[in-house]
């Protein structure tokens, strides 16, 4: 990473977006390596389901995350440049809205099965899901729709206005 002579918060904002999806890639890859941990530490077979389904839970949330910065990295990087309207912009930005979308219900969804210890009820999975589901996840989803709306339409404007003499 080269630094900038002249920095913006768009070049702020993405060397952290650069920052952070690396550093969650390394969790990531550490998180991959856990059955060799359960099997160094003896873990027994009673408690295997439940860290599979921890384990599983983590990868599924920490991917979507890194999904997350790595676009809006991507997305960063011309708005620094100077150059905001690009064609890939309002993909990248649905990207990043069916991410959080996927995050606010899959996030609460493993909390509720790892964290239910009084057995299989439904109510009790229901409780527990209702307890960590946030609903600002999915209105900032519905803003980041929004958003990548009003650039498919500004990049539509601005090639427009390329166009005229």
């Amino acid at each position: 990473m080269n630094l900038r002579k002249h920095w913006s918060l768009a070049y702020l904002l993405y060397y952290f977006c650069v920052l952070s999806y690396w550093v969650l890639s390394l969790i990531i890859i550490s998180d991959l390596l856990a059955p060799v941990y359960f099997t160094v530490l003896g873990v027994n077979t009673y408690n295997i389901g439940s860290a599979i389904i921890q384990l599983s839970g983590r990868l599924i949330t920490l991917s979507l995350l890194w999904i997350f910065f790595h676009q809006l990295s991507i997305i960063l990087l011309p708005i620094a440049k100077g150059q905001p309207f690009k064609k890939e912009t309002p993909i990248k930005l649905k990207v990043i809205g069916w991410a959080i979308l996927l995050f606010s219900v899959l996030d609460p969804l493993f909390y509720s099965l790892i964290y239910n210890d009084s057995g299989s009820a439904f109510n009790e999975y229901l409780s527990l899901f209702t307890e960590y589901f946030n609903p600002l996840f999915i209105l900032f989803a519905f803003f980041t729709f929004v958003l990548s709306y009003v650039f498919k339409e500004g990049t539509r404007i601005y090639e427009e206005q390329k166009l005229t003499v």
